[in-house]
């Protein structure tokens, strides 16, 4: 089955270190500069801030890998029911979100869902840095992702949208990362540099 929202097709939806063929899209989000962010989030912010462009290659050579169909027949049904879930903290924020740290549920990620329902997002997790790229074929809502290094630190937002046909755009980390978190739309407005992401132990079992 191919992959979706969340790695590309590689080793799951993510490309590390794949090459790509075909024409690039630029994406540029802007991050609040450190310390520009009210303390009371979810505030505006109208102090300094930095851009950070990605260039989005737009079709890929990688193959899609063979997935695990009992964990796939799982999630078939458009919900995050064959996901763990994991407690985590973004600065001053306590987030609940979903975890995908296998190859599986990396390439499957929120495929077909709908509604985060009460889930702040989805995590995806590597047990070392490596490059990603994400793409959003099959995936029904738009999303926007964040990549964090080793010390939790934000490097970069992309804002992605729902594609259910090749070659559907995808969005690279641009440097190695060990955390790539996928929320809605307007999540990472405001959340400053300096708030590291810190994943907690796993509260809810699949």
């Amino acid at each position: 089955m191919a992959g979706a929202c969340g790695e590309a097709p590689a080793e799951t939806r993510s490309e590390g270190g794949t090459a790509y063929t075909g024409t690039a899209a630029v994406i540029t989000t802007t991050l609040p500069a450190a310390g520009g962010a009210d303390s009371a989030a979810p505030q505006s912010s109208t102090t300094s801030s930095s851009t950070t462009t990605a260039t989005v290659p737009s079709t890929s050579t990688a193959s899609i890998p063979a997935t695990d169909s009992a964990i796939l027949s799982q999630l078939d049904t458009g919900d995050i029911s064959g996901f763990e879930i994991i407690n985590a903290q973004l600065g001053d924020r306590s987030l609940r979100l979903a975890l995908a740290d296998t190859p599986t549920l990396r390439q499957r990620g929120l495929m077909g869902v709908m509604s985060l329902g009460d889930l702040d997002g989805m995590l995806f997790a590597w047990d070392s840095p490596v490059p990603v790229s994400f793409w959003m074929k099959e995936t029904l809502i738009p999303l926007d992702i964040g990549f964090f290094d080793e010390s939790g630190s934000l490097l970069l937002v992309l804002h992605m949208v729902p594609c259910q046909a090749d070659p559907c755009p995808r969005y690279p980390s641009n440097a190695p990362i060990i955390y790539a978190l996928e929320a809605l739309p307007g999540f990472f407005d405001h959340v400053a540099p300096e708030e590291a992401l810190v994943p907690r132990k796993k509260t809810i079992a699949p």
